[in-house]
């Protein structure tokens, strides 16, 4: 009974030596921020809402600093991007930025411009089917950058990333 009362001690003070230890290398990287995203949608009152609807939609971003000390020079650069219904092409609506500064295990609020779209989903009327038409909400992407380095990002849906990497292309 000695032997494993001795050992108990030993045995946990190693466990919590592994648990705090994270090796230092480039591809175990933590970042030093975190986003929490909100969407906000304002839905139009259409008089018959199965037909056309509108969908205004703008995004609350949380920024918040981990680290124990100021992040005075943040740019927060996001993308809203909307889907044609028609032709199924994806638009990027609103590309914008925004500088931040984080004081140590801070946050800071951005609201982001507003995304407008309209559509009508397939119904019938009267004797005539009427296909998906206008533009809907299609995902967005968020990156926080540190001089010129991306620090953290996030895209929803996964290939907004893609559908950002390719405008940036075509614009030069």
């Amino acid at each position: 009974m000695k032997t494993r009362f001795r050992l108990f001690p030993a045995v946990s003070i190693s466990i919590l030596c592994t648990g705090v230890f994270i090796p230092h290398s480039s591809s175990a990287q933590v970042s030093p921020v975190t986003i929490q995203i909100e969407q906000i949608k304002k839905l139009g009152q259409p008089p018959r809402p199965w037909v056309i609807s509108t969908n205004d939609m703008h995004m609350v971003i949380t920024v918040k600093s981990v680290l124990g000390r100021a992040q005075p020079d943040l740019t927060l650069r996001y993308w809203l991007a909307i889907r044609d219904l028609t032709t199924k092409e994806i638009t990027l609506s609103v590309i914008d930025s925004s500088a931040l500064s984080l004081p140590p295990f801070g946050q800071q609020i951005v609201n982001t411009k507003e995304v407008e779209s309209a559509f009508a989903m397939t119904h019938r009327d009267g004797m005539r089917t009427i296909s998906d038409s206008g533009t809907k909400f299609f995902g967005y992407g968020i990156q926080i950058l540190q001089a010129d380095k991306v620090i953290k990002e996030v895209y929803e849906p996964p290939e907004m990333k893609a559908q950002i990497a390719g405008s940036a292309n075509k614009g030069k």
